[in-house]
């Protein structure tokens, strides 16, 4: 990714995804699946 392309929104929505997966992984019952549905990459 060239330097320019790095936005605070970008930045943002990274943080976000990150930080709803970690709720995702820590709600997964012990030896669960978690499973994980990707969006659209846009």
């Amino acid at each position: 990714m060239q330097p320019e392309l790095i936005t605070q929104e970008l930045a943002y929505r990274i943080h976000e995804r990150g930080r709803k997966l970690l709720g995702h992984w820590r709600a997964t019952p012990f030896g669960g699946d978690m499973v994980i549905e990707w969006e659209g990459l846009d």
